[in-house]
Order: structure tokens, then C-alpha cells, then sequence
């Protein structure tokens, strides 16, 4: 499990790395603008996502089960991906039919062209479709803990997908370009995962194209966790990109841009939960499945202690200098005094976000989502108003703190009703050790060394060094009062 670990921590390292360097350089080469319609396309990408109706989870889920013996396996395998075929397909018709209105009747468009956005959303439809696929492979990888190799891929893919299409649009800006240059590697990186995945399964090689095949045993074993599943995704996908739908529509699309922005720096703290997250699952599935409940429930318990101390670290040191990370990032200073007002309350959101994936975990390996079902139903309550009449009152702002409230309240129920449910770890233990004293500890150290040292240099790596030498106190901080023996040892491994 650890050098599934380490392998996520890069693939996620790789992520976050690949945003702060290349996105300044989408908004040197192609202007604001155009970011904003890639942003705008991330958030298509988001909604379209619910259209994987669970079954990259349910593949995940049953390929790390201890019940499914290979062949089973490779039943699941056969009729999901069938159906996923289906599902893709579906989904670039979809969005090629409203192309043509997102852009005429949703954007506020400025310099673009709505003809010319429209084309572009009939291009990304085909990359959109083909990246649930890839999704839906990796799923697969991750559930046979081949997780090293899925984060390969993933990493050059990144650097294919994200790095080298500066190369062209350096020669000939153009979003045309930009978005043809995503099409093309997401089909080879499909194709390629594909085909290796099929390999490790079943030792031998086939055609990417291959008759459906829907055996109906398969649908009775997976309906009920895949249907739980499916109304996850799409209430998560929902809640997740109602903010930016609702500034698309109501907003000039640049606000969109500042505000994507902002959550590009604060998603750094998924870099911390995701990888963690990513690799136990497998383990505490198999533990759950074999009824090693109480070894399940101590992995839960250092992975969580350890997660907590650094994502509130983190999220301090993002709230409180959140003006001059900006600028260290982009080299814009206009640029950040228009985006740095977003990023505290998105960065107080997305360190709670980041803070349920654990316990979703939990809930996933017992093949149990009542809780995120009703959670994100009563959430929806919440944000499908509250994004629509903040926004329309106070802009961009007015989505950053109707996405903060909703999270932390999600964040902190989530956990407690988990654990009631499946572990009984006493609960105000729980609640102090992961939630008030790592968010009192890191954001008392990060402010009165805010305050202590001048921050006023005109040097990028200065400032960033500084910086890094206050969130380094606050996490050393914590590990000294919070963390146990075991969690102590991780830091230093």
C-alpha cells in the first residue's frame, strides 16, 4: 500500500504542478478570455460526469473485492464497459446537439465570437466523451491496486495533454488548436490504458472495437451499489460546478476565468487527501469485505490524523496569503488583485472537501451511499438557490461563500454519521484531534508569523520561500501537539 501511496502523491503532485504551470502561461499565450472558455469546458467536463452513473466506482469496487474470483472479474469488466461505450457515446451527441446554445444563449461572451465558441464545444464534446473513458479505465487499475502504473499514464498524459500543446499555440494561438491538440492525445491515452488494462486482466491482447456484452447476472450483483453510486455523482456534480454554472450565465465569462482561478490554487489540498484516499481504498474494501473491521478502522485512523494536519496547514497559509500566492504564481499583479478575494473562502471549502474523501471511502468499501445520497440532496437545498441569488447580489463572491458554507457543513456532518455508522471512534476525540485544534493551531501560528515577518520583498522565490517557512512551522506545529508515534513516522518516512 505504500508505494501505492507514493505513486498517487506523484500522480496528484503532477495534477497540481501541471496547474501552476501551465495555466499562467494559457492566460499569457491565449489571453483571459480564452482561459475562461477552457474553464467554462472543465465545468462541462464536471456535469457530464454524472453520466458515469457509479460505474467507475462499481468496477473499482469489485475488482479490489475479495469475493470476485478473475473470471468474475472479467464478466464485471465485459458488461461495464459496454455499457460506458453507451454512456460515451450518449454524451458527445449530447453536447454536440447544444453546442450551438451554450454558446448564443448561455455565455457572456466578449472578444469570442459565439459561432466560433460554439465550434469550440463541438470539438471538446468528443474529448469529454473519451476522457469518461479514461476514467472508467483507471478505475479499473485502481481497484486491482495497480495504482504505480495508472499514475504513469497519468503523468504522461498530463505532460502530453497539458504541457506540450504549448508548443503549437506558442506558434498559432488558437483555442481551435488548443482544443484539437486535447482530442487527439485523450484518444491514444484511452486506447493505450485500454489495452494494457485488458492485458493485466486477462493476459492476452484484443481489438479496441469488440461486440457489446450485457449479461444480466452481472446487473443483478452491481444494480444496487451502481445506483447509489449514480445518484452520487449526480448530486456531486451538481454541487460542484452549480457556482460556476451560475457565473457563466450571470457573470461577464471573465469573472468565470477569475474564479477558476482561485480554485485552481485552492485544489492544491486535494493533493493531499486524494492520493491517501486513493490508495486505501482497495485495502479497506478488502479488510471491510473479510470482516477486518478493527485493522480497517486504524488504517482509517492514521490516514485521517495525518490528512488533517496538513490540509489545514495548508489552507491557512493559502487563506492568509492568498494576494501574494497569485502573484508568486502568474507574475500579475492585476491578475491576483482581481482573483485573491475568491480564495479564501474557496480554500476554507475545498480543505473540508478534501476531508471527506476518507470517510466516503469508509462508506464505498461497505458498498453503502445512503449518506452522501441524503447529504447531497439537502446540500442541493442549499446551493441550487443560494449560488443563483448570491451571485446575482454580490457576483463571484457571493458562489465562493455559498460553496464554503455547504462544504464545511458536509465536511463536519459526513464524518460523524460515518462513523457512528461504521468505526465508533469516540466522537469528540474525533472531532477535536481532526477539526479544532489543527484549524487553531494553523491558523494561529500562520497569522502571528504573518506578522512577525515582513513579506515585503519584490522577489517571487523570497516571498515564496517565506511563505513556505510559515506553512512549515504551522504543520511541524501540529505534528508535535496532534499526531501520534505512528503518524510521526509517516512525516518522517
Amino acid at each position: 500500500m505504500k508505494k501505492n501511496i507514493i505513486a498517487n502523491f506523484i500522480g496528484r503532485f503532477w495534477s497540481v504542478l501541471s496547474n501552476f504551470l501551465f495555466v499562467p502561461l494559457y492566460i499569457h499565450v491565449l489571453g483571459l478570455e480564452s482561459y475562461s472558455i477552457i474553464s467554462f469546458t472543465l465545468v462541462l467536463n464536471g456535469i457530464m460526469a454524472m453520466m458515469d452513473a457509479g460505474l467507475t466506482a462499481t468496477l473499482s469496487r469489485e475488482f479490489a473485492s475479495n469475493k470476485n474470483s478473475i473470471a468474475e472479474r472479467i464478466q464485471i469488466f465485459n458488461t461495464l464497459e459496454s455499457f460506458y461505450f453507451l454512456m460515451s457515446g450518449f454524451v458527445i451527441i449530447l453536447l454536440l446537439a447544444v453546442s450551438g446554445s451554450i454558446a448564443f444563449k448561455w455565455l457572456n461572451l466578449d472578444n469570442i465570437q459565439p459561432g466560433e465558441a460554439s465550434l469550440y464545444f463541438k470539438i471538446i464534446s468528443v474529448e469529454i466523451g473519451l476522457r469518461l473513458l479514461g476514467n472508467f479505465y483507471s478505475g479499473g487499475f485502481i481497484g486491482l491496486e495497480k495504482q504505480v502504473k495508472s499514475n504513469m499514464y497519468q503523468v504522461f498524459y498530463g505532460v502530453v495533454r497539458n504541457g506540450l500543446v504549448l508548443i503549437p499555440i506558442s506558434f498559432y494561438p488558437s483555442l481551435k488548436l488548443f482544443f484539437l491538440w486535447q482530442v487527439i492525445t485523450t484518444l491514444l491515452y484511452v486506447v493505450i490504458i485500454r489495452y494494457d488494462l485488458n492485458f493485466i486482466l486477462t493476459n492476452t491482447t484484443l481489438s479496441f472495437f469488440k461486440k457489446p456484452k450485457i449479461e444480466m447476472e452481472v446487473i443483478l450483483k452491481v444494480w444496487k451499489f451502481a445506483g447509489g453510486m449514480m445518484l452520487i455523482s449526480m448530486v456531486a456534480g451538481l454541487n460542484t460546478q452549480m457556482d460556476k454554472l451560475a457565473l457563466s450565465r450571470l457573470m461577464p465569462i471573465e469573472v468565470l476565468g477569475l474564479y477558476t482561478l482561485a480554485f485552481a490554487l485552492s485544489n492544491g489540498l486535494s493533493f493531499i487527501s486524494a492520493p491517501v484516499s486513493t490508495a486505501i481504498l482497495p485495502r479497506m474494501t478488502a479488510l471491510f469485505t473479510a470482516g477486518k473491521k478493527m485493522e480497517a478502522v486504524r488504517i482509517f485512523n492514521l490516514a485521517y490524523s495525518f490528512v488533517s494536519i496538513v490540509v489545514f496547514s495548508f489552507a491557512a497559509g493559502l487563506i492568509v496569503f492568498a494576494k501574494d500566492l497569485i502573484w508568486i504564481w502568474t507574475n500579475n499583479s492585476q491578475l491576483a488583485e482581481k482573483a485573491y478575494i475568491y480564495v479564501p473562502w474557496i480554500a476554507a471549502g475545498t480543505a473540508f472537501l478534501a476531508l471527506q474523501n476518507l470517510p466516503f471511502n469508509v462508506a464505498i468499501a461497505n458498498g453503502f451511499t445512503k449518506y452522501n445520497n441524503i447529504l447531497g440532496l439537502t446540500s442541493l437545498l442549499i446551493t441550487m438557490p443560494g449560488y443563483w441569488i448570491l451571485t446575482k447580489i454580490y457576483g463571484g463572491i457571493g458562489a465562493a461563500i455559498t460553496y464554503s458554507f455547504v462544504q464545511v457543513f458536509i465536511g463536519i456532518v459526513y464524518i460523524l454519521l460515518v462513523n457512528r455508522r461504521f468505526m465508533q471512534l469516540e466522537t469528540k476525540k474525533l472531532f477535536l484531534k481532526n477539526f479544532f485544534f489543527p484549524i487553531l493551531i494553523s491558523v494561529s501560528v500562520t497569522l502571528a508569523l504573518s506578522h512577525v515577518i515582513s513579506f515585503k520583498v519584490n522577489h517571487r522565490l523570497i516571498l515564496f520561500l517565506e511563505i513556505g517557512f510559515v506553512v512549515g512551522c504551522s504543520l511541524i506545529f501540529n505534528v508535535l501537539v496532534l499526531a501520534p508515534s505512528k503518524v510521526i513516522r509517516i512525516f518522517k518516512k
